[in-house]
């Protein structure tokens, strides 16, 4: 067991948040600290919507979804779960986006934004008490190139990095 626990930004890659955060306090010894830092939502980290537009304006857009699409039903598949069950309990407008839900190679779980109310709960759910949230810490980032956005936000990302390298030719990766 430990003092300190931490996770910086990873927390929004647990497939299952409760259960990872639940796992980061029994790694705790008793009265040591379990820390997170997460991403604010989309309007507070509005830098990770520039590839989806990027992807929009240039044409992949559709392309980026029918992988993430794939992706997903062969992982139910994998599970067992027939992607045409209606499983989540979907209405029947919601059935055709039913499999954009599931968790994917390409994006192997949904991104939570840590707002803190959120973050407070799910803490308070794995078995911390003492809860501290500190927060929203914002900062402005200014980028001097293109090229420093690519490396930073994409190529830093597994799964934005997974759907250059699977899902775009070397051209289309350039023309992005």
């Amino acid at each position: 067991q430990y003092d300190i626990v931490s996770s910086n930004f990873g927390v929004i890659y647990f497939p299952k948040v409760g259960q990872g955060l639940s796992e980061m306090v029994k790694c705790a010894k008793p009265g040591g600290k379990v820390c997170i830092t997460g991403w604010g939502n989309s309007d507070e980290t509005q830098a990770f919507s520039i590839f989806p537009l990027a992807m929009k304006i240039c044409g992949f857009y559709s392309k980026w979804i029918e992988a993430q699409s794939g992706a997903r039903r062969e992982l139910l598949a994998l599970a067992g779960i027939d992607p045409d069950d209606n499983f989540l309990g979907l209405g029947h407008q919601r059935r055709k986006h039913r499999g954009r839900m599931t968790p994917n190679y390409f994006c192997p779980t949904k991104r939570i934004a840590s707002s803190e109310s959120l973050l407070r709960s799910l803490m308070i759910d794995a078995g911390l008490v003492d809860v501290q949230v500190i927060g929203p810490i914002t900062h402005c980032l200014e980028l001097d190139h293109a090229e420093d956005y690519w490396n930073r936000f994409v190529l830093a990302s597994p799964n934005l990095k997974r759907v250059v390298n699977q899902c775009l030719t070397k051209e289309e990766a350039l023309e992005l």
